[in-house]
């Protein structure tokens, strides 16, 4: 009876709505149900729960060589600078000249 009495108040009404309302209610007659279900906690649910996979995954650790020290770097600059001979020839050393 409910639902003989929504289509008897659609059929009335139709001829008062925008040509685009009717379209949509063609297309999608079901959405206003599914938007329902819905509700403001259940989505704050998901952002926050989309925040945190998003930093967790922004702060994950990341594979390759671990950072050196500033001071233990300056070390090895200055012996390498104080030893000239060590380590394998350069250019200059193996005759080779650049043009």
């Amino acid at each position: 009876m409910t639902g003989l009495l929504r289509f008897v108040l659609a059929v009335l009404a139709s001829p008062f709505r925008s040509k685009l309302r009717l379209e949509a209610d063609r297309w999608f007659p079901a959405i206003l149900k599914v938007l329902t279900i819905i509700r403001p906690e259940t989505l704050v649910r998901w952002h926050r729960a989309g925040f945190r996979g998003y930093w967790r995954w922004k702060s994950r650790p990341r594979g390759g060589r671990p950072q050196i020290d500033t001071e233990l770097r300056g070390l090895v600059r200055r012996m390498s600078v104080e030893n000239p001979l060590w380590g394998a020839p350069t250019r200059q050393q193996s005759g080779l000249h650049v043009r």
